[in-house]
């Protein structure tokens, strides 16, 4: 059995979310079994996919010098983009013929020779999916492509929060978002959840659907890395800090934590690891002003992140809502001493390492957790898979 693991758009991507860390973690892993391969589509149909021959989709982005796709689709959707309605019916209204006269601008084949090799959907009997961008017509094209043409259809569900809560994203994008998911699960043969918590959540919004359902484990890497000192940003060298990790957008809960490290000015230096994403120009402010206070980064690769952490005093996870929370899942897997919110994923987590719990909506709360801290590291989990034991698991679901 030939599996294609559609990876085009974490290898499209220049930023690295959780869910495209998800991606290469498990790409890494799957495809050292022969039978999946990892497969970038060469159109935005799914017709022809670009086989890599690599797993470092960072080096690769690099020398195919890989940007965003900027097609007459895109400029349509950008035009409408504050308009619900035509939004909406953007999306239902003849998009699949759309869809056919939109080529992708980056063919990695001309690009990256040598590093790929070019194979027909038909090649393989399964199609698997685990960074879909449920507002992006391709991604959901390539779903309908591969379906017509008789592949077995898995695809990973890392939540559902633009349906349970809608507040912290754009109105139309959860329009968008429950159209093209809604088309999506119910051609999937296979639909495998992140957690417990986001499987239940999704059977009360579609119980009707009949997909298969399994709960996936995540994995974590390992903390030791070889990270040249000369790396260490300058300007963390100085004092205690506390690290948090997470794309910059109002579900991660940012302005509370940043609201607490001003109004107490004896507590550490706070170092954000993360993307600017949606919603978020009022919270970028707040990171500038308080400068001398906060550390923000926005592209971080692995071996830096794992030095960060492993340096941090005290980590903090502050969601609001998750489907899974892999950043806490890391930061006690390096025996990092956490402060998390209280909600359903977080508390899931079982660990040797004491995580600190406080209410999400209370400024009190968080400064009473954080001044409650013995700072002192905890033990390195045990119970909490690596990648490849994540990955092998996984692979017995395919």
């Amino acid at each position: 059995m030939a599996i294609l693991f559609d990876v085009t758009t974490t290898a499209h991507t220049r930023y690295l979310t959780g869910i495209q860390r998800v991606v290469e973690e498990f790409g890494a892993s799957l495809s050292g079994d022969g039978y999946v391969k990892l497969g970038v589509a060469t159109d935005d149909f799914g017709y022809q996919y670009q086989i890599l021959k690599t797993t470092d989709f960072r080096d690769l982005r690099k020398k195919a010098n890989i940007v965003p796709s900027t097609t007459t689709l895109i400029k349509i959707k950008a035009f409408i983009l504050g308009h619900p309605i035509l939004a909406k019916a953007f999306h239902l209204v003849g998009v699949i013929n759309l869809y056919r006269k939109i080529r992708s601008r980056n063919s990695l084949s001309r690009i990256v020779p040598n590093i790929i090799d070019a194979l027909e959907i038909e090649n393989f009997d399964s199609y698997l999916t685990a960074d879909a961008f449920w507002n992006s017509p391709r991604d959901l094209a390539r779903i309908i492509e591969a379906s017509k043409r008789g592949l077995k259809i898995g695809i990973v569900v890392h939540d559902v929060l633009p349906l349970t809560h809608s507040l912290f994203f754009r109105k139309d994008s959860v329009e968008i978002f429950k159209t093209n998911f809604s088309i999506g699960i119910s051609l999937a043969h296979n639909l495998f959840f992140v957690s417990e918590y986001t499987k239940n959540e999704f059977q009360k919004i579609f119980p009707q659907n009949i997909s298969q359902k399994y709960v996936i484990n995540l994995g974590v890497r390992p903390t030791e890395f070889g990270v040249d000192l000369f790396q260490i940003p300058k300007n963390l060298n100085i004092g205690p800090y506390a690290i948090m990790v997470g794309t910059i957008e109002p579900r991660k809960n940012y302005d509370l934590v940043l609201e607490v490290f001003k109004n107490n000015p004896g507590f550490p230096k706070l170092v954000i690891v993360g993307r600017e994403g949606w919603l978020s120009r009022g919270t970028i402010k707040k990171i500038k002003k308080q400068s001398g206070k906060v550390v923000w980064l926005n592209e971080v690769d692995d071996e830096l992140l794992a030095m960060l952490v492993q340096e941090a005093d005290f980590g903090i996870c502050a969601s609001l809502a998750e489907g899974y929370g892999l950043p806490l899942r890391e930061f006690v897997n390096a025996g990092l001493q956490t402060i998390a919110s209280d909600i359903p994923p977080f508390r899931a987590i079982h660990t040797k390492t004491e995580i600190i719990f406080f209410d999400p909506d209370s400024s009190s709360s968080l400064t009473h957790a954080i001044k409650s801290l013995k700072l002192k590291k905890g033990v390195l989990e045990s119970k909490i898979l690596t990648w490849e034991q994540a990955a092998y698991a996984f692979s017995k679901l395919l």
